[in-house]
């Protein structure tokens, strides 16, 4: 999963199983929007922001591991 493809499935896999749906262009959202944050609570906060996600449990934990994930594949 070190790779920007195999990060956008395993993306896709989280938001189905959390969410209960897969689609390709919010996986790219969010991890274009992580990309684009300097710490995990900051991505939270912009999901929070923009009202993409309900960020109560299971969500939250995703997104949090979705920030560390796109560090490791996208360093700055």
């Amino acid at each position: 999963m070190a790779t920007p493809a195999g990060l956008e499935r395993w993306v896709q896999e989280e938001l189905h199983s959390v969410l209960g749906l897969s689609e390709r262009h919010v996986a790219q959202f969010l991890i274009g929007t992580a990309q684009r944050c300097a710490s995990a609570e900051e991505f939270v906060q912009r999901l929070r922001d923009t009202e993409t996600l309900d960020l109560g449990g299971p969500a939250r934990d995703f997104a949090l591991r979705l920030w560390s994930k796109v560090c490791a594949v996208h360093p700055s």
